[in-house]
């Protein structure tokens, strides 16, 4: 099979998953384990996958309405003080495109059409704008979505945040939260 067709299956077999990480075994940490689980499979079959953490911004703005927003691994960026646990959120890049396995987490009522997963063409490098946090740090935006329907405007940003690490020592980085998913996806992969 050559690389191409081989990466396009792979990405049929990822957008179809559900990564339904509040059952996986030890629960919470959901981004981590979706993003590991990617990452290792994408691995296995030969591609040069990273997980990255990033922080994520979704938006929808509707005339006559108030403007929605949420933010996920942002406190940062916003000059918020750190909480418990990780903040941060965990994609995967490859091959040009980030591939965030725990999007649909996100939906709510105002963008209850957002898919599960998100699969996003990467910003090139050379393009790529700055965000400046309260603090005045800057971050690069790797990957942005967004359109109008009816009206309604969307838009999603994902800004990469390099030096947040933390997660590699979150218990959901354990390899049992995500080990047995990968096994699943090479299984169905080589049906």
């Amino acid at each position: 099979m050559a690389k191409a067709d081989k990466f396009d299956r792979a990405m049929r077999l990822i957008s179809a998953c559900h990564f339904d990480n509040a059952n996986m075994k030890g629960g919470g940490g959901a981004c981590i384990p979706a993003a590991l689980s990617v990452r290792d499979f994408l691995r296995e079959l030969g591609f040069n996958a990273h997980a990255a953490p990033v922080a994520l911004r979704l938006s929808t703005a509707k005339p006559g309405q108030v403007p929605r927003e949420l933010m996920v691994g942002s406190r940062d960026l916003i000059g918020e003080a750190t909480g418990p646990g990780w903040d941060g959120h965990l994609v995967v890049t490859c091959r040009g495109m980030l591939i965030d396995p725990s999007f649909g987490q996100c939906r709510r009522p105002w963008w209850s059409s957002i898919p599960d997963i998100a699969v996003v063409g990467l910003i090139d490098r050379r393009f790529r704008p700055l965000v400046t946090s309260a603090s005045g740090k800057t971050y690069p935006m790797i990957a942005r979505v967004g359109g109008e329907t009816d009206g309604v405007e969307f838009e999603a940003v994902w800004v990469s945040t390099p030096k947040n690490t933390e997660w590699k020592l979150a218990p959901a980085a354990s390899p049992e939260r995500w080990r047995p998913m990968v096994d699943e996806l090479l299984e169905e992969f080589r049906k």
